[in-house]
């Protein structure tokens, strides 16, 4: 590369601090939890992705990135997460563009799954909280039957064998919602049994999981895992300049105008891989 084609490079690619002031600026009027997902470009090398994950917002981050054409680019997300086939759809265009992925204020769920891992390098903004609460995985007929029944799709006056039917196209879906997790893990270089092993929170007695998150009014929607815990499934994270501890944690929460206790920070020596 000659000298002028890499002071250009230089020029254009934002640093991250570069990059999250300018998304700032872009979603200065947003609200702090926006329902909906929105994507912004201010420049052809940096997209930001503030909202929720659906198939709507996916479908228009995808849209931004590809018009910047195949160049690597700087990804800012702040995404309280959501739908799993859309957030790998937009962890599948990270990856094609061999993007840099930043975590700014709140990454959860869904963006903490998928579009961080995503990242040529990942970095987690300072005091951005990385929350996870599990991905896709097997359900037993009675947690299915529970969710279908929450969803108001099961009652007393349905026939059982159209409950049947609903609960065998639930294990249908969940099984190849799986396999795809399961690939798209690969291609990021994560173990393919990473959210089984998160499962065990979910299945934790109340009281042990108070226990390990201590101070807890009661069991956390999410669990911060730290750099060492992830790296034990291949999950990287290059920067982390996010909470260390669970008075950290709550900090940031606190920052982002999210509620304290909302997630507690779990290390290695307080749960075995």
């Amino acid at each position: 590369m000659s000298i002028a084609a890499f002071l250009v490079l230089t020029t254009l690619s934002p640093g991250p601090a570069d990059a999250v002031a300018e998304c700032d600026r872009a979603f200065a009027d947003r609200p702090t939890r926006p329902e909906d997902g929105m994507t912004v470009t201010p420049r052809g090398d940096l997209i930001c992705f503030d909202g929720r994950i659906d198939q709507r917002s996916a479908t228009v981050f995808i849209a931004a990135s590809q018009a910047q054409g195949d160049a690597p680019a700087t990804f800012v997300m702040r995404s309280v997460g959501g739908e799993v086939h859309s957030a790998m759809s937009m962890g599948e265009e990270i990856l094609r563009r061999r993007g840099d992925v930043i975590a700014h204020r709140y990454c959860l769920s869904s963006c903490a799954n998928y579009l961080l891992p995503a990242g040529r390098t990942r970095i987690v903004w300072k005091d951005a909280v990385l929350g996870f609460h599990g991905g896709a995985v097997l359900l037993s007929d009675a947690d299915i039957l529970a969710a279908i029944t929450a969803s108001g799709e099961a009652s007393d006056t349905i026939p059982e064998a159209q409950i049947e039917s609903l609960m065998a196209q639930v294990r249908k879906d969940t099984l190849a919602t799986i396999a795809r997790q399961g690939d798209y893990l690969e291609k990021v270089g994560i173990r393919r049994d990473f959210f089984d092993w998160m499962a065990r929170f979910d299945r934790m007695p109340r009281t042990a999981l108070e226990a390990l998150c201590e101070g807890s009014a009661g069991p956390p929607a999410f669990v911060v895992l730290s750099p060492e815990l992830l790296a034990r499934f291949g999950y990287r994270i290059d920067d982390n300049l996010g909470p260390a501890n669970d008075v950290q944690t709550d900090a940031a929460l606190i920052v982002a105008e999210l509620p304290p206790k909302l997630a507690c920070h779990v290390d290695v020596e307080e749960v075995s891989a």
